[in-house]
């Protein structure tokens, strides 16, 4: 009875432990993500995009690419649009 507990016990660390070693290391990426865009141009220009897309419902404050990864590898079950990207970056919503 003793080793079946031990067992259990032993399953369950293991089971947290693989658990955690599978989520990804959000503030390592996004620091790897901003030395190397140092060296690469901006690609993408969501912020111009997002601004006119939300402009009646945020204050949009220009996002980086790194900060928009950052995001999405915060939040892997939201969908990645401006309006989520809005809430999620805590831009002050429009009032009225």
């Amino acid at each position: 009875m003793h080793i079946q507990s031990v067992l259990v016990l032993l399953l369950v660390v293991c089971c947290v432990g693989i658990g955690s070693a599978q989520r990804p290391n959000c503030t390592s990426i996004y620091r790897s993500c901003v030395a190397c865009s140092r060296n690469v141009g901006n690609t993408i220009d969501l912020n111009s995009l997002c601004r006119s897309k939300t402009k009646d419902r945020w204050i949009w404050r220009d996002q980086s690419q790194c900060d928009v990864l950052r995001i999405s590898c915060e939040n892997p079950n939201q969908k990645l649009n401006c309006d989520n990207i809005a809430k999620l970056a805590k831009m002050t919503p429009r009032s009225g």
